[in-house]
């Protein structure tokens, strides 16, 4: 599914990082992950998560470092900070524009 958005934290946009898209439990379909560039994520609808329930997993790079998105059930990998998650529900008439922002 096409769908991007912002990513802000503490409400400023996130300089980079990744958002990855997880079916929830009992979901089904592949996980969609991308690269968040100066505060925005954007999937095409080849790249992008289905319609349903998704935990989202946000992590902001450190300067510098590479970002690699953890694991199902770890916290940070090197050059990260710690994941934020939230979950979502993407439904079939999703809107283009899901915004997130990071406590």
């Amino acid at each position: 599914m096409a769908i991007g958005g912002t990513v802000t934290r503490a409400g400023a946009p996130m300089a980079g990082g990744m958002i990855s898209f997880r079916p929830a439990k009992g979901g089904t379909g592949p996980a969609a992950t991308t690269d968040v560039h100066a505060g925005r994520y954007q999937f095409d609808s080849t790249n992008g998560p289905v319609s349903g329930s998704h935990e989202v997993v946000i992590i902001s790079a450190l300067e510098g470092k590479p970002t690699a998105v953890p694991a199902v059930g770890s916290t940070a990998t090197a050059g990260t900070a710690a994941p934020w998650t939230v979950e979502v529900d993407v439904p079939s008439d999703a809107p283009s524009e899901i915004p997130f922002d990071i406590p």
